[in-house]
């Protein structure tokens, strides 16, 4: 069945698990290019949900917060910048070094 994940154990959404196995990419390149990739995801379902589905507004949302926060990962891996698990925007914001053009661009 299409959507179905196989049986055989090779997928869980068991958090144990993904943390013994932790993130395997570790060059900061592939890092930012992969947060920038599923940021990108994340705004085009916001895209798709105000388009089409207005009453989910605040789903829309949600997503774009998603896309923000992976945005701003992926200018701190791409800077070389080392972080912990962080999902405060203004936390992640304020990570970026103070002479970045981005940073003076964005007001919190």
């Amino acid at each position: 069945m299409i959507g179905t994940p196989p049986d055989d154990g090779s997928f869980t959404n068991d958090p144990k698990i993904h943390d013994a196995i932790g993130n395997r990419k570790t060059n900061p390149i592939d890092l930012a290019d992969s947060s920038h990739s599923h940021g990108v995801g994340f705004l085009e379902a916001s895209k798709h949900i105000l388009r089409y589905m207005p009453e989910y507004s605040d789903v829309a949302g949600a997503n774009l917060a998603f896309a923000c926060e992976l945005f701003i990962k992926s200018m701190l891996h791409f800077q070389g910048i080392k972080f912990k698990k962080e999902h405060n925007l203004k936390n992640l914001y304020l990570l970026l070094p103070k002479c970045s053009a981005t940073r003076n661009q964005i007001k919190v």
